[in-house]
């Protein structure tokens, strides 16, 4: 099983500002093995740019952006 971890900030001079107020402070992939014998965690840098989505398309932004201006759907 995989599992993408995603831990938030919230500013609310972002949401004064119109914005949703949460950036993605940390990304994380998690693989379970079935079995339970092991657990492989890989840590995506939050300033990662050029990051290609499941849609096909590419954002260029900064990753950590992301769940802000395309919602939670976008990490998939």
């Amino acid at each position: 099983m995989t599992i993408l971890l995603v831990g938030r900030d919230f500013l609310a001079q972002r949401v004064a500002l119109g914005e949703s107020g949460m950036n993605t402070d940390m990304l994380v992939v998690a693989n379970v093995r079935a079995d339970g014998s092991r657990i492989d965690l890989f840590s995506l840098p939050r300033d990662s740019v050029d990051v290609p989505l499941g849609d096909g398309s590419v954002w260029s932004g900064k990753i950590n952006s992301l769940r802000a201006a395309r919602g939670l759907a976008a990490l998939k």
